[in-house]
């Protein structure tokens, strides 16, 4: 029994020390000293590719921090999964985006915030989001502008993650209809 003891006490050290990666890169995401932020950030980009959960957990975790509530929601947007949106609340997402940040309100509520960050990169895209998240610096200082660069990091690296352990994009889907018929749902 020595050795299964070993095993499972070793997975309980590895578990620890993840969670002790975690907190250090949350911490530093929380820091509003774009020298600390910056590179906390680009080091929890990298492991959503690799299939490993630390840079997610680690973004959760400081956006916890930044909004001092433990029970806030993220949006992390399923793989294959189209969300239609009317005309009229498209054109305003930029603006909405600004507004809140304004209001320091982007970690209120971070699914409302992921879903109009979602639609300005879908309908607008890069550049908007890019011109939007200067808007916020300016009006919303630089909490509101880590804030703005976590919740959209969140987003991304939350698909990457997926993709990472298998999931399936709904052009991917798409084209296994082509290939295979129309799926059957229940």
């Amino acid at each position: 029994m020595g050795w299964l003891s070993n095993l499972v006490g070793s997975r309980k050290r590895y578990d620890k020390r993840v969670d002790e990666i975690v907190a250090r890169i949350a911490e530093l995401l929380t820091s509003n000293d774009e020298a600390e932020f910056v590179p906390a950030l680009t080091g929890a980009v990298r492991y959503g590719p690799m299939g490993s959960d630390v840079g997610v957990r680690a973004m959760e975790e400081a956006m916890r921090r930044r909004a001092h509530d433990r029970a806030i929601q993220f949006a992390a947007p399923e793989m294959g999964t189209i969300t239609a949106r009317d005309g009229a609340s498209v054109a305003d997402v930029p603006g909405n985006l600004v507004d809140l940040a304004r209001q320091k309100a982007l970690l209120r509520d971070p699914r409302v915030s992921q879903d109009l960050l979602s639609a300005c990169l879908s309908y607008h895209g890069e550049e908007a989001v890019r011109a939007t998240l200067m808007q916020v610096l300016e009006v919303g200082g630089p909490e509101q502008f880590f804030s703005f660069q976590l919740l959209y990091n969140h987003q991304m690296q939350a698909v990457k993650l997926a993709d990472a352990l298998g999931g399936r994009t709904w052009t991917e889907q798409m084209g296994d209809e082509d290939r295979y018929g129309t799926p059957q749902w229940p």
